[in-house]
């Protein structure tokens, strides 16, 4: 299988045209092997993958601070130190652009175990400094 050349630019042609959205089927599509062509440095469905991220907590006179400012402010700033995230951004971007060279919304990077990735990091420390607030996925990407 050859590998997609990495580019940062979304309006190039597809290295794969083969794989472009407009030469799919929808039961290609609902594949995850079609979705790991694209982005082979990526997950899709896999359990163990997911099983090793571990959630990140704040400490607690820290979390009480983050609850301090959502509390006044609606909102709270927690310093990327803090954030011990698993995987670059730069990983996200790549992706996005990927999908958009092979016809995809940037949207559909949601099929990608990382996206999830970043929410299971996050989660125990949204729902403590929150009261219980989970997010729901409602995501954007562009």
């Amino acid at each position: 299988m050859a590998a997609i050349k990495a580019t940062l630019n979304p309006e190039g042609p597809p290295d794969r045209p083969e794989l472009h959205a407009s030469k799919q089927k929808l039961r290609d599509v609902l594949k995850p092997s079609y979705w790991q062509q694209l982005c082979p440095s990526l997950h899709v469905t896999d359990k163990t993958f997911m099983e090793g991220v571990a959630s990140f907590e704040l400490p607690e006179a820290r979390l009480d601070d983050v609850k301090e400012q959502i509390s006044y402010a609606g909102v709270a700033q927690v310093a990327s130190p803090e954030l011990p995230w698993s995987l670059s951004p730069d990983i996200l971007a790549q992706a996005i652009v990927t999908l958009m060279r092979y016809g995809w919304p940037p949207s559909l990077l949601a099929v990608y175990d990382e996206v999830w990735s970043l929410i299971k990091q996050a989660g125990v420390m949204m729902d403590k400094a929150t009261g219980g607030n989970a997010c729901n996925m409602d995501i954007l990407a562009w």
